[in-house]
């Protein structure tokens, strides 16, 4: 193959990629709501080291901009200096609300 076709198959699809612009997002967009704990669960409570590890659950109730609810798994540590750290899942079920 020759230099000049490998150059022009190396150019065309380069050109391509730099022709395509990058894609604009909308602008945001105000939102307002409120949240409610409907439940919460520690479902175990223990100590490791100077730590307090704590596995809990719960269900939250979104209503505003947005309306459903998450439920809620994580874990959450304690550490003796009174920071702490969550790691969880939130799994979430929302829709925009009527006339939004």
């Amino acid at each position: 193959m020759s230099y000049v076709r490998r150059l022009f198959l190396l150019l065309v699809p380069l050109s391509a990629l730099l022709a395509v612009g990058g894609a604009a997002g909308s602008p945001p967009t105000p939102v307002s709501g409120t949240f409610t704990t409907t439940s919460s669960t520690f479902n175990s409570v223990r100590v490791a080291g100077n730590n307090l590890i704590v596995d809990l659950s719960g269900t939250v109730a979104y209503g505003g901009t947005f309306s459903g609810t998450s439920t809620i798994n994580g874990t959450l540590i304690i550490h003796l200096d009174e920071n702490g750290n969550i790691h969880g899942a939130n799994f979430t079920t929302s829709r925009p609300s009527p006339g939004r």
